[in-house]
């Protein structure tokens, strides 16, 4: 219509901008917190809770140092779900997370990375969608804790070439599909919702599906990391991240 006032170029009324984090880890700190960006809210029963005054005995935080952000060997074994976490906040439902590892050498039998996806720890428990590997290349996992203290392994991809020092990571959520890369590679897509464990084209290995995505589907939540150290702590952790949302 002649006259009436246009938007100014690149902004649509009512748009919101897309979120991004990036971060070389390079502060020195126990737990995580880079001025706020990092927290886990809740108490998360089945996961570290890195801002409560005093931590169960079997968790332990997520920290920096050197530039690597890492997790810490419990102080004791009673839990077999001691691996530090962190999350973002103020990203949509749809986000990815990208980082870079580092590898050193490893000791641990079940020593992993993880990357969270539609993440909330503001209940008793927390809840979202864990897509994490090993550092052996002994499994590419994703699994859902379910906010009851519970967890549902969701995707199994298998054995895999171990990672190497400086290997990037990447898993997204957008809709009901996860995908998991490393190195930009694709190694699976996941539906979240699929009753039957259907999964999308993978490139390599032997998947299998062992839970139902159908029964419980989180639709909010926030990206993070985590780390299951078995006693290697700085061995194996993540150099820089880049989460946005997608």
């Amino acid at each position: 219509m002649v006259g009436a006032r246009q938007p100014s170029p690149g902004v649509i009324p009512g748009s919101r901008a897309r979120k991004t984090y990036f971060t070389l880890f390079s502060l020195t700190e126990n737990p995580i917190s880079e001025s706020g960006a990092w927290s886990a809210a809740g108490l998360g029963l089945d996961r570290t809770d890195i801002s409560q005054p005093a931590l169960p005995a079997s968790s332990t935080p997520v920290v920096t140092a050197s530039g690597v952000a890492h997790g810490v060997s419990a102080a004791t074994s009673a839990s077999g779900f001691d691996d530090g976490r962190a999350r973002l906040s103020g990203f949509t439902k749809d986000h990815s997370v990208a980082a870079t590892m580092a590898v050193g050498t490893l000791s641990g039998s079940f020593t992993e990375v993880e990357v969270h996806l539609r993440f909330d720890d503001s209940g008793t428990y927390a809840r979202g969608y864990e897509v994490y590997i090993s550092g052996y290349g002994q499994y590419f996992n994703v699994v859902r804790w379910n906010g009851d203290g519970s967890y549902t392994y969701l995707y199994q991809y298998g054995a895999f070439t171990a990672p190497s020092n400086g290997d990037i990571f990447y898993a997204e959520i957008k809709g009901n599909l996860i995908t998991a890369k490393i190195n930009g590679v694709t190694f699976f897509t996941m539906d979240i919702t699929a009753a039957s464990g259907a999964t999308l084209p993978f490139t390599t290995g032997a998947t299998t599906m062992s839970g139902s995505g159908a029964a419980l589907v989180f639709n909010t939540g926030q990206p993070g990391i985590g780390f299951d150290t078995d006693g290697d702590d700085a061995a194996f952790g993540f150099t820089d991240l880049l989460a946005k949302d997608i």
